[in-house]
């Protein structure tokens, strides 16, 4: 990337278990970091070697919360960006409810370090209000149509909100103007409508 000229920010997901009060499983233990400490010490080491480096870690499902407090942390005192995978499928939304009684963007948000500096990947099963708290708290979306189509996690009800980032996420795809056109098309279907994302309809979210 330096000696092409593309500026890339390598991000370190961390990774703690499989789901709240379930140890990580088969390929999982590979990946999986002994502490938020380890997962901090690892980014460390990133940054000795890349000057653009974030933090991931992966979901509130697979991330304790005194886990992702920490990191969250670690990543404000350095300046760090944080992204994690957000409401992706209906089962999220039920295991933040279900471990902390809240939705995980109502979780997340009140997290003060991450106020600015944090994305949320997908964020497909997110409320109105909830997307009203990203907005106060400077979140940001990134939404991976190929994979949330790859996995039939849903459609973004959201599309033409602005502040919307594009990724790849599972690279089922890895092609930023189909993911583009995907976001378009999506919100055809899920509208009924061919001008969902038009320019004027743009100008007026």
């Amino acid at each position: 990337a330096e000696t092409a000229g593309i500026r890339l920010v390598l991000l370190r997901a961390a990774y703690a278990r499989s789901a709240p009060g379930e140890p990580p499983e088969g390929a999982q233990k590979r990946f999986v970091d002994s502490s938020p400490e380890a997962a901090c010490r690892a980014v460390e080491r990133l940054r000795a070697e890349a000057e653009l480096v974030g933090l991931a870690p992966h979901s509130l499902r697979a991330v304790p919360l005194p886990w992702f407090r920490e990191l969250a942390r670690f990543a404000a005192d350095h300046g760090l960006v944080v992204h994690s995978h957000v409401s992706e499928q209906p089962k999220d939304v039920e295991s933040s409810i279900s471990e902390h009684g809240r939705r995980p963007i109502e979780v997340l948000a009140g997290i003060e370090e991450l106020a600015g500096r944090f994305t949320a990947v997908h964020a497909i099963h997110t409320t109105v209000e909830e997307r009203a708290l990203m907005a106060e708290r400077g979140f940001r979306t990134c939404l991976c149509p190929s994979t949330e189509r790859d996995l039939g996690d849903g459609i973004a009800s959201f599309a033409a909100e602005r502040g919307l980032c594009l990724g790849s996420d599972s690279q089922a795809l890895i092609d930023l103007f189909e993911e583009a056109r995907l976001v378009d098309l999506h919100d055809r279907l899920r509208s009924g409508t061919r001008t969902a994302l038009s320019g004027e309809a743009l100008n007026r979210a």
